[in-house]
């Protein structure tokens, strides 16, 4: 009976240890999600909204504004020039069928 109010005294304190992990990493999570924000919006900050650069659906990748469906193929080697090819000849075959 004694060891098996021991074996769920570990077993409570190891939910608990690994509950307080999980809570530490959604906390560097939410952290780096918050200051990613900051980070876009001091940037977009130096834009005018006149601006041809300023568009909704760009988003900051290493320091420029780059069309969100194109930050995989960066993030892939591709040059922002290169990723429009693809993007617009990926574009054209979905036009052609």
């Amino acid at each position: 009976m004694k060891c098996a109010l021991v074996e769920k005294e570990k077993a409570r304190e190891d939910v608990e240890t690994e509950s307080f992990e999980y809570q530490k990493l959604v906390h560097v999570e939410h952290k780096n999600g918050f200051l990613k924000e900051l980070w876009k919006a001091e940037f977009i900050l130096q834009i005018l909204m006149q601006d041809e650069r300023f568009d909704v659906n760009k988003d900051v990748f290493k320091g420029t504004l780059i069309d969100i469906n194109k930050i995989a193929a960066v993030r892939n080697g591709l040059t922002t020039k290169d990723a429009d090819i693809n993007i617009d000849a990926d574009m054209t075959s979905l036009i052609d069928t």
